[in-house]
């Protein structure tokens, strides 16, 4: 069986003849030159077949160096061949020899038999569940409803500019001449040059004679820039006007102008919506993840894991798909060394994409929706301008989300991004801001908790407080601009104005402020409180902290303080991160066994919330770690450290538990993105600007054009993925069907598993494979057994015992072609079998 393989003998190459010193040599031959690898591989391509029947995977060496039988390996080779020596269809395993009585020349190998043994490959069967850790795949529960219902299919955004070209007869880089002149054009779009910059480059001679672009000054540049296809929103400028308390020179009251810059936040939801890039990234109905096959241990990540989208799901009609919006907005200083000029930018984006992608930067998830205006009221006096400033916030963001009130209630037909035309019920879901901004938001003092109606002097106590109700504080602010003095304006630190989110339909504004990790944990509990407290309760204080420090190991996944941390001025989230992973052992030792306990505390809820995935379980081990805190600290008090635990960032992580269950892991609304998001949004494009008036005038303009030269080469991607050539669909006989265009919970699961993944196959018998389908090495089928709850359902390959590949091969080596569907439940129609092709 082993001489049905064509080998290259006495190291001659069997297509050219060349013959080498060492096997190392024709293997590296063979590598190099194409046309003889390929003479090799079509002349074992008949022998390969019928070998595979007879269960032979790899041919023996055998012999002496200078007559060495061998079979060509594609590990032996470079990465970039491996396609070429790839057989056609997966080899069965070699017979294996038992490992208990080993032959003689198992025991006593010779330096030929060393030389000539070959490493064999294998694959080992691991379980689905690791011991302490979460199931690699775990049992789903599909909302019981009709959520993401489908209206059909319609044009996607690149659909249409890639049928306006075509009806236009333009080339794919409309409108610039070839790849390349584009390629130049976002080039200098994207780099950062200013326009100046830019007119003296296309000035330059080696530009005009040599590179030729059709662009010859700046204005014609930018004049194909703008002529790049366009989002679906634009930005419009709504202008208010103070009128002041205080008189000016003509004796009249003083007046101040502001602007606000806005985009419509309904088509920003349309145009996250119906991205193509996002359609393996984004889900329309919410489902509940389990742990255990009995469903008693939930899982919480994704906003569609949590209990608001569920929740909110029940309140709607049943074809509604929920948009769950999460903005975000935080002031940010634009001027440099010198100067007074800021922005405040809100930004947007939805819970339907996966925080993963949502929080890249380079994804674009995110959208800027508006630029709210930084006044300086001075027509107001110094006693009323702070309150005049909170209602103009207010009024802006009232004008901002007022399209959500219609859009929340009857919902608007949009073609999302798989192409299916869903109606879309956009809806606030969650809010985030540090905590001042959380004040702002909800209205209270800054003293006060924005979520909880908790007395200021009861902030440091382990209490449980319930959540403010949207409908009593918007009345209870209601009647105090009426006139009326009722006891829960003073009593929760209310502020008179006019909220924004009443009136927004199913929003719970309280429940939307989501825990802040970086400044309510990092630079809160543990920068401004913790380290201080630790240093003063050790002997020496700074100065021992700062040896301890100096004196640890070096180590490549810790930080290395050399001149300790007393003396750093400027801190940073990863900073507060490296200090965190060393602290406890800084301290330990180095004082009162109370003060280690309480710090470790603290540092095991900080490392609790910033789960990417949480458990009941975990979450049980957050609220213990809480307990644990409040049971400790008291130490410091007794320390003389302390008198009272009653600051606001200590108080926030009473609600991370109710917090994350409602929306989700914290990591997915942390403020360290936002933060980031400003050197996009707001300081490189304030750095466009003349730095003039009208310089947010001006920011808008570079935005849109920054966006558009990202659409555009988001759209040159996906035409090329779109005109690649397609693989080889399953044989007539087993077509492949796709679900029905109608259910709605169907088509938002079917594409969001990445390609390769396993998928959700019937509890059937695994078929036989056809021997035809061996002969051409085409496919191959498993099948994976369906839980035994009705709407919980296991997902998991199971191999057949005549395939001899495991779970990990299948998920690492093959790719989902398609599913055959039959009967199911009401939310998700159930595959009966899967079809898995091998690379080529």
């Amino acid at each position: 069986m082993s001489d049905l393989l064509l080998q290259p003998l006495g190291n001659h190459c069997p297509s050219c003849h060349e013959r080498f010193a060492t096997t190392q040599g024709i293997n590296a031959h063979l590598s190099l030159r194409t046309e003889c690898r390929r003479a090799f591989k079509q002349a074992n391509a008949p022998n390969r077949a019928k070998a595979a029947m007879q269960g032979l995977t790899m041919a023996q060496s055998t012999g002496e160096l200078g007559d060495t039988r061998m079979s060509v390996e594609p590990s032996q080779h470079s990465p970039e061949h491996y396609n070429d020596f790839a057989p056609a269809f997966p080899l069965p395993d070699p017979p294996r020899r038992p490992l208990s009585n080993p032959t003689a020349d198992d025991r006593e190998p010779g330096p030929d038999s060393a030389r000539s043994k070959r490493r064999r490959v294998e694959v080992e069967e691991i379980p689905d569940q690791e011991e302490g850790g979460l199931p690699r795949k775990p049992w789903i529960e599909d909302f019981a409803g009709h959520a993401g219902t489908t209206f059909g299919t319609a044009e996607t955004p690149f659909e249409g500019i890639r049928h306006a070209k075509d009806q236009a007869h333009e080339s794919p880089w409309a409108p610039f001449e070839s790849e390349e002149e584009w390629e130049l054009a976002r080039w200098l779009v994207t780099s950062g040059l200013t326009q100046s910059s830019i007119e003296r480059y296309l000035k330059l001679k080696i530009t005009r004679e040599r590179t030729k672009p059709s662009f010859e000054s700046n204005y014609m540049f930018f004049k194909k820039i703008d002529a790049l296809p366009g989002g679906q929103t634009s930005w419009t400028v709504e202008v208010f006007e103070a009128v002041g308390d205080r008189v000016g020179e003509d004796g009249k009251p003083r007046t101040e102008r502001v602007e606000l810059w806005k985009r419509d936040i309904v088509d920003c939801v349309r145009e996250l919506m119906g991205n193509p890039l996002f359609r393996d990234a984004i889900r329309y109905a919410p489902e509940r993840q389990y742990a255990d096959a009995e469903g008693k241990t939930r899982i919480y990540g994704n906003a569609w894991t949590a209990n608001w989208w569920w929740d909110i799901q029940l309140r709607l009609p049943e074809d509604a798909t929920v948009a769950p919006v999460i903005l975000a907005s935080d002031k940010t200083t634009l001027s440099r060394m010198s100067g007074d000029k800021s922005a405040w930018p809100v930004y947007l984006t939805l819970g339907n994409i996966d925080k993963a992608e949502r929080r890249k930067p380079s994804a674009h998830a995110t959208i800027l929706l508006g630029y709210l205006p930084v006044a300086k009221l001075e027509c107001f006096s110094d006693k009323r301008r702070s309150l005049e400033g909170y209602r103009l916030f207010h009024q802006c963001m009232k004008s901002l989300l007022g399209p959500l009130i219609a859009a929340g209630k009857e919902g608007i037909l949009m073609t999302c991004a798989d192409g299916r035309v869903r109606r879309v019920y956009p809806i606030l879901a969650a809010y985030i801001a540090d905590h001042p901004e959380q004040c702002l938001v909800s209205a209270c003092q800054e003293n006060f908790c924005p979520k909880c109606p908790v007395q200021p002097d009861k902030r440091g106590e382990p209490v449980f407080s319930c959540l403010k109700d949207p409908k009593r504080v918007a009345g209870t602010l209601k009647s105090a601009a009426e006139g009326e003095k009722p006891p829960e304006f003073s009593a929760w630190g209310l502020r008179a104005v006019e909220p924004f989110w009443d009136g927004l339909p199913h929003c719970d504004i309280f429940t939307a402020l989501t825990p802040d990790i970086l400044h309510q944990l990092h630079k809160g509990v543990f920068k401004d409180h913790l380290v201080s407290w630790a240093t003063k309760a050790i002997e020496d204080g700074a100065n021992e902290i700062d040896q301890r420090f100096k004196a640890m190991l070096k180590h490549p996944d810790l930080r290395y303080f050399k001149n300790g941390i007393s003396l750093v001025s400027q801190w940073t989230g990863t900073e507060f991160k490296n200090m965190e992973k060393v602290f406890l052992g800084v301290i330990a030792g180095a004082g009162n066994e109370r003060v280690t306990r309480a710090v470790r505390s603290i540092l095991d809820f900080i490392y609790y919330a910033h789960f990417e995935t949480h458990t009941d379980d975990s979450l049980d081990a957050l609220h213990k770690a809480w307990k644990s805190y409040h049971h400790h600290k008291k130490v410091f008090v007794e320390l003389g450290i302390r008198e009272h635990f009653n600051f606001p960032k200590g108080h926030s992580t009473e609600h991370y538990e109710v917090g994350i269950r409602a929306l989700g892991t914290a990591d997915g609304y942390s403020t360290e993105h936002p933060e980031r998001l400003h050197i996009d949004f707001a300081k490189l494009a304030y750095g466009a600007s003349n730095k003039q008036a009208t310089y947010i005038k001006q920011m808008t303009t570079w935005l849109d054009r920054q966006e558009a030269v990202h659409r555009f080469s988001c759209y040159l991607r996906w035409a090329h993925s779109q005109s690649a050539p397609s693989c080889p669909t399953a044989p007539e006989s087993e077509a492949i069907s796709q679900p029905d265009a109608q259910q709605g919970t169907g088509s938002a699961h079917e594409d969001t598993h990445p390609p390769g993944s396993p998928q959700l196959i019937s509890d059937s018998d695994e078929p036989e494979m056809p021997p035809d389908l061996w002969e051409r090495g085409f496919q191959r089928d498993f099948s994976i057994p369906v839980g035994t709850r009705p709407s919980i359902r296991r997902c998991q390959v199971r191999t057949g015992s005549k395939s001899g590949v495991k779970a990990r091969a299948v998920r690492k080596h093959y790719r989902r072609v398609g599913t055959v569907h039959g009967s199911g439940s009401s939310s998700r129609p159930v595959p009966t079998s899967v079809w898995f092709q091998l690379p080529t």
